[in-house]
């Protein structure tokens, strides 16, 4: 892992009709302190977006845990086949050295955070 992270963690309901049940369970459980938050409209979908840049990201710091608990809680509570709604989760991680992405998705994800990298002139 690099030294300083950037990243991005979205959630948002797959069905219109459930948003109001992953706003209630971000708000109750997805430690939002020190984040910069978007909500924003895509394709008629309302989408939580929590961004950070230059952050420490080492598994050992209480911040980060938390943040890992919250997405491992996420999917074990909407991944599974019975879950009552219809909601997803991504996470992209980028840290200083060019190998150092990480990327998590729960499973119904429309996978809308892509990573891309390009060379240009400056």
């Amino acid at each position: 892992m690099g030294y300083r992270s950037d990243g991005k963690i979205v959630f948002y309901a797959l069905k219109q009709k459930d948003h109001a049940a992953i706003k209630l369970w971000v708000d109750e459980n997805f430690p939002k302190d020190d984040f910069d938050y978007e909500e924003r409209e895509m394709n008629g979908r309302k989408i939580m977006e929590f961004s950070f840049s230059g952050w420490k990201w080492y598994e050992s710091y209480p911040e980060v845990q938390a943040i890992e608990k919250a997405m491992n809680d996420f999917c074990a509570l909407f991944d599974g086949e019975n879950a009552a709604v219809e909601v997803a989760m991504e996470f992209v991680r980028l840290g200083e050295e060019y190998e150092d992405i990480e990327i998590k998705q729960s499973g119904g994800s429309d996978c809308l955070l892509t990573v891309s990298r390009s060379i240009n002139y400056f």
